[in-house]
């Protein structure tokens, strides 16, 4: 046995091991980053809203959702906290619509079934247009050529204003 086989069997049991870590404990690229707030001195009510909305496809017991809604609620008081909070449940409720719509395409259904409209409608009436855009951006997404990495915390982040 050559005196590089231990060597490159050390090496793979390392690498291994680190796989292992970043799947158990959630490290993995689906898992959300923080997101990046403005110094505090900068930082406003608007802000911290923009921010938990754009991580509405995480829960509230992630840690990018527990460390921002802390800073804001460390700088802002009461009014930054509820202002992520606000944002959060509207990026959460804009990812229901829109990952229903994304199932809804990719089992065939088409747009002119019952299933495509109530949903649609819902989605408007909840959110206004905000949902219908939503709705549509998820179904679309299910049909593009894209459709694998296509994903409502994209869109989140891509439709902040």
């Amino acid at each position: 046995m050559s005196k590089i086989e231990p060597i490159l069997g050390g090496a793979l049991a390392l690498f291994l091991i680190w796989v292992a870590a970043k799947v158990i404990f959630g490290l993995g690229p689906s898992a959300p980053q923080a997101v990046a707030l403005p110094p505090p001195a900068d930082l406003t009510v608007e802000d911290c809203r923009s921010a938990g909305y754009r991580l509405g496809d995480f829960t509230d017991y992630s840690s990018a959702y527990r460390a921002g809604a802390d800073e804001c609620r460390r700088y802002l008081g009461e009014d930054g906290s509820l202002a992520w909070r606000q944002g959060w449940e509207e990026g959460r409720l804009i990812c229901q619509c829109y990952n229903k719509a994304s199932g809804l395409a990719a089992s065939e259904v088409g747009v002119m079934s019952a299933q495509y409209r109530s949903g649609e409608q819902e989605c408007r009436a909840t959110l206004n247009n905000r949902g219908g855009e939503a709705w549509t951006a998820g179904w679309n997404a299910s049909l593009s050529s894209e459709r694998q990495t296509a994903n409502c915390s994209g869109y989140l982040w891509e439709s902040v204003q």
